[in-house]
């Protein structure tokens, strides 16, 4: 009996694993190898930090560290659930060694058994992810601040943002967060704008229209599922999911959050092509930008994100 690091042709078994436990769960998907097979593509893969647990040579648990800090649930097949702590620990020892300052789940708020579990071995819940929609024809009618102007965000004020944001860019350097705001392969440096006043150019809010056409319909998708979405702030060391009219913003410590809000989407109103037909945000629910979300926006699902810091 051991645990061993991931070897080409484990996708299958990891499937297995995953479809064999999570077929009771509320929304269960089915993954597939073609599917594990494109999320190592991606830059938060590392085959040093995704683990499986054996029996007589096989694999009969997993779990998965990404480069970001997130951790995946220590799947097991029935009767196998004794590897599930030895699995964390696995994931825990990989991450000290490589100098990770926390660790993050996300999961369904509604798959009660995972909650629990890292409840019960130091992780604690830090927020919860909010997702909201909006149809374009309900937008509040909102008359711009005469005393503020718009134009685009560029990487000077990337200080500016994140004073702002605070907590949400930790662990982002400066260069970092500019690397994925402006060289961004998703969304062109032009979703991104700020609002000033007249006697000075630094920021009092900073903002996010994601437009591409051919990302999802807010309206379609399953909006309790742990997915990150592309343009809310915070999210920028995520693997996201695209949504269609993704707006996000943040606004400054001497700023009303819905009043400066709302200044916001006059422009967006502005700015947002014809067959748009509807906005979406993705807020921490501690975020103080969330009430303007809460009154003008219709909440959709949600789902809890726990944390683990690391001695």
């Amino acid at each position: 009996m051991a645990i061993r690091t991931f070897q080409p042709g484990d996708e299958d078994s990891q499937v297995a694993i995953y479809n064999a436990v999570a077929a009771k769960l509320p929304g269960f998907k089915p993954a597939t190898p073609d599917e594990v097979r494109r999320r190592q593509r991606s830059k938060s893969f590392d085959a040093h930090w995704r683990f499986f647990a054996l029996h007589e040579n096989q694999p009969v648990g997993y779990i998965v560290l990404n480069r970001n800090g997130r951790v995946s649930y220590p799947w097991c097949l029935p009767g196998h659930e004794s590897w599930q702590c030895p699995l964390l620990e696995a994931v825990r020892t990989a991450a000290r060694q490589a100098n990770f300052k926390r660790l993050t789940v996300a999961y369904r708020g509604d798959w009660t058994e995972h909650k629990s579990f890292f409840l019960q071995r130091g992780f604690r819940q830090a927020h919860e992810m909010i997702n909201f929609v909006v149809e374009v024809l309900d937008l509040p009618t909102a008359a711009v601040h005469v005393g503020l102007s718009q134009r685009r965000m560029n990487p000077e004020d990337i200080p500016a943002l994140r004073e702002m944001g605070g907590a949400l860019f930790a662990g982002m350097s400066q260069d970092e967060l500019k690397q994925r705001l402006f060289s961004n392969p998703w969304f062109p440096a032009e979703s991104l704008f700020v609002l000033h006043g007249r006697s000075s150019e630094t920021p009092v809010a900073c903002a996010a229209l994601i437009c591409e056409s051919g990302y999802a319909d807010p309206r379609k998708v399953d909006s309790a599922m742990p997915c990150f979405r592309l343009g809310a702030f915070g999210n920028e060391l995520q693997d996201t999911k695209r949504i269609r009219g993704m707006f996000s913003y943040l606004a400054g410590a001497n700023q009303n959050p819905t009043l400066i809000g709302l200044d916001l989407l006059g422009h967006v109103a502005r700015m947002i092509p014809d067959d748009l037909e509807a906005l979406a945000a993705q807020i921490q629910s501690d975020r103080p930008e969330r009430k303007l979300f809460e009154h003008y926006f219709r909440r959709q699902g949600s789902f809890p994100v726990f944390e683990l810091e690391l001695q």
